[in-house]
């Protein structure tokens, strides 16, 4: 049997030779099928099969609302008294949370400038995902009066803070990004409260926004 298999494969292979177009023709169909397969799978293990990486995901939802413009059908997250109204209502979910996209603000490091994205989340956030930070502080109901505070993802703080641990506490100032022509905002002043850990994916925080009961 293993002779007839190398056999065969000589016979392919001498084959191919004679029909150089062909062969490379083929080759770059079997990679190019190959390679979108592996970007297909790539994704829907990440949004499908693979779980969230926080502690009973499987009772995490994100809850949108559809919005037609112009016979297109949308989908954007609730304004403040639409999700107020959502959770004085929830009977299936034992607790929600805000999050919301803020782009791109620049902050000022011992370096200059940088470049960040973040987002704006409610003091319960957290502990809804059950997770803690590394360093310092997550946040809590006691930050609803005081704002401006912030947590740092792993990334930044490596990358722009040096991996202080002397970070806690510091007040960074934080500019938003403004529209050609208009007036920029004024600059706001952050103290870091906490860091989280490097398998926490900040990138993916504004995925998740409450937690169904059971």
């Amino acid at each position: 049997m293993f002779d007839d298999l190398l056999r065969d494969v000589a016979y392919a292979i001498r084959s191919l030779s004679r029909s150089r177009a062909f062969s490379i023709a083929a080759i770059l169909t079997l990679s190019i099928g190959i390679g979108a397969t592996t970007a297909i799978y790539s994704i829907v293990d990440t949004i499908l099969l693979r779980p969230l990486p926080y502690p009973d995901s499987d009772r995490l939802v994100r809850i949108n609302e559809n919005w037609t413009v112009n016979g297109r059908i949308f989908q954007r997250g609730p304004t403040v008294p639409e999700f107020q109204d959502w959770t004085s209502r929830a009977k299936t979910l034992s607790e929600t949370t805000a999050v919301m996209p803020l782009g791109q603000w620049t902050v000022r490091t011992s370096q200059g400038g940088a470049g960040l994205w973040g987002v704006m989340v409610a003091p319960n956030t957290f502990s809804l995902l059950q997770v803690q930070a590394m360093l310092g502080r997550t946040l809590g109901a006691a930050d609803a009066a005081n704002p401006d505070v912030v947590v740092l993802g792993y990334d930044t703080w490596r990358r722009h803070f040096g991996g202080d641990p002397a970070v806690i506490g510091r007040a960074i100032e934080l500019r938003a990004g403004s529209l050609p022509g208009a007036q920029p905002p004024p600059p706001r002043l952050l103290t870091v409260v906490g860091v989280m850990a490097a398998e926490f994916p900040a990138n993916a925080l504004g995925a998740y926004a409450a937690r169904t009961g059971r």
